[in-house]
C-alpha cells in the first residue's frame, strides 16, 4: 500500500505571523512611551490610563470598518495604524498634561471642583486638537484617488490610518473625558482607600529595587528556553520597564511640589528651552545646515517601486535557450537542487518545469521556477546575511546555459 502525503511547499503564515508579532511589539512599546513621558513629566502613573486606553480602542474600531469596506488586515493596513499610533498619542497627551497643570495652579479642590476644572480644561484645547486631528485625517484622501496597482497597493494604509485617526478624535472627545475626570477625582485623595498608594511613594526605592531585580532574575533564568530570533524583542521590552521603574523613582515630586511644572525633568527642559532661545540664530542655522544634508543624502537613496521583503524564502528563476528536451531539463532540475539543498541555511527545495494546466502560467520548459524555503535565522551560520546567501547560491548555479535570476 501506498501512503501519500502532503508537504507544504511555500508557507507565507510564518511571515505573516512574524508581522503581526512586530506590530504588537511596537504597539506595546509605544504603550511603554506612553508611560514613561506622563511619568516623566507628570510623576504619576495613573494620569497614562486616559491615552493607553484611547490608544487601544481606538487600534481595536479600525478593525470594523476595514471588514466593512472588504479590506484585510496587510502589511500595508499594519503600516498606516503604526504611522496613526504617533497622533493619536500625541493629542491624548496634550489633554492629560493640560488638566494636570489647570488642577495644579487651582490648588486643592473638592471633587466637583475637580470635575468643573477639569472639564474647562479639556474645552479649551479640544477645538484646536480637533482641526489638527481633522488636518491629519484629510491629509491621507488624496491617496484614495490612486488608481490600478497603487490603489490596490496603499489603499489598505489609507483605510486603517484615516479610520483610526477618526475614532481616536471621536474617542478624544466623548471617552477621554470621563477617564480623566475619574483619574483626577482620585488623585491626591485623602480617602483611606489612598493610604496603600503613599505607602507605595515612600517606599518607592525599595519597590523599583525589588521590580528591577525580579525583571534580571526573570530574564536571567529563561535566557536558555527564549526564541534567539525574540531575545532582541524581550531585551528592549525589559529595559523599557527597567526605566519606567528609574524614571518614576527620580522624579517623584515633593508633597510640597503641587505644581506639574516644578518637577526635575520640566526644570531641565525649561532651562535647555531658555539656552536655545537665547543662542536662536545658532541653532537655526544648525537646523538649516541638517536640511541641506539631509537634500543631498536624498539624492543618493536607491528608488524602488517596492522594497525587497524577507519572505524567508528566495525565488530561483534561471532559463536557458528554446528547444531542451524535457528529460535533459528534468536530469538538470535535479541537480540544482541537490546543489541548493547542500547549502546549510536552505531548508527545502521545490522546482517545477514548464507550465501548469491554466492559461495563466505561460512558463516553457526553458524556464524553470524554484522555490527555496530557508531556516530561521537563528539557525544560520555566524555572520550570514540574505545578500551574501543568495551570492553563494549563485555561484552554486553557474550551470552552461543557463542564465541565474533571484
Amino acid at each position: 500500500m501506498l501512503f501519500r502525503s502532503i508537504v507544504t511547499t511555500y508557507d507565507r503564515a510564518a511571515w505573516i505571523w512574524a508581522t503581526l508579532k512586530q506590530f504588537f511589539g511596537t504597539l506595546v512599546s509605544e504603550l511603554i512611551v506612553l508611560v514613561l513621558v506622563t511619568v516623566l513629566f507628570l510623576g504619576d502613573f495613573r494620569t497614562s490610563a486616559g491615552p493607553i486606553c484611547i490608544l487601544l480602542l481606538s487600534t481595536l474600531f479600525t478593525v470594523l470598518p476595514l471588514s466593512a469596506f472588504d479590506q484585510t488586515i496587510n502589511l500595508f493596513s499594519l503600516a498606516g495604524l503604526a504611522i496613526a499610533i504617533g497622533a493619536i498619542e500625541d493629542a491624548t497627551i496634550v489633554i492629560v498634561e493640560n488638566c494636570a497643570a489647570e488642577l495644579a495652579q487651582h490648588g486643592p479642590a473638592t471633587p466637583l471642583e475637580k470635575r468643573a476644572i477639569v472639564l474647562r480644561s479639556i474645552a479649551r484645547v479640544a477645538r484646536p486638537l480637533l482641526f489638527s486631528l481633522l488636518i491629519i485625517v484629510a491629509s491621507f484622501l488624496p491617496v484614495f484617488f490612486l488608481e490600478a496597482r497603487e490603489a490596490r497597493l496603499f489603499d489598505p494604509l489609507a483605510f486603517s490610518k484615516t479610520f483610526a485617526m477618526a475614532f481616536s478624535t471621536l474617542l478624544t472627545l466623548f471617552l477621554l473625558p470621563i477617564i480623566v475626570v475619574w483619574v483626577f477625582e482620585r488623585r491626591d485623595s485623602a480617602s483611606p482607600d489612598a493610604a496603600p498608594s503613599k505607602t507605595l511613594s515612600r517606599r518607592r526605592f525599595t519597590v523599583a529595587g525589588i521590580g528591577v531585580a525580579a525583571v534580571v532574575a526573570a530574564i536571567a533564568a529563561g535566557w536558555r528556553y527564549i526564541d534567539p530570533e525574540q531575545r532582541a524583542e524581550i531585551f528592549e521590552l525589559s529595559l523599557f520597564v527597567v526605566a519606567i521603574l528609574l524614571v518614576w523613582v527620580f522624579t517623584r515630586r515633593s508633597a510640597t511640589a503641587r505644581n506639574v511644572h516644578e518637577g526635575r525633568t520640566v526644570a531641565l527642559y525649561r532651562r535647555a528651552l531658555v539656552k536655545v532661545i537665547e543662542h536662536r540664530y545658532a541653532f537655526c542655522l544648525f537646523g538649516f545646515g541638517v536640511v541641506a544634508v539631509a537634500i543631498w543624502m536624498l539624492n543618493g537613496l536607491q528608488r524602488d517601486f517596492l522594497p525587497d521583503i524577507d519572505e524567508g524564502s528566495v525565488l530561483y528563476m534561471p532559463t536557458t535557450l528554446p528547444g531542451l528536451p524535457t528529460r535533459e531539463a528534468g536530469w538538470v532540475v535535479q541537480q540544482m537542487d541537490r546543489k541548493l539543498k547542500a547549502i546549510p541555511e536552505v531548508d527545502h527545495v521545490l522546482a517545477k518545469l514548464g507550465r501548469a494546466d491554466t492559461s495563466t502560467d505561460p512558463a516553457p520548459v526553458s524556464m524553470i521556477e524554484t522555490t527555496i524555503t530557508l531556516k530561521p535565522k537563528s539557525q544560520w551560520r555566524p555572520g550570514m546575511d540574505r545578500a551574501k546567501l543568495v551570492a553563494e547560491m549563485d555561484n552554486a548555479m553557474q550551470i552552461v546555459g543557463y542564465v541565474n535570476s533571484w
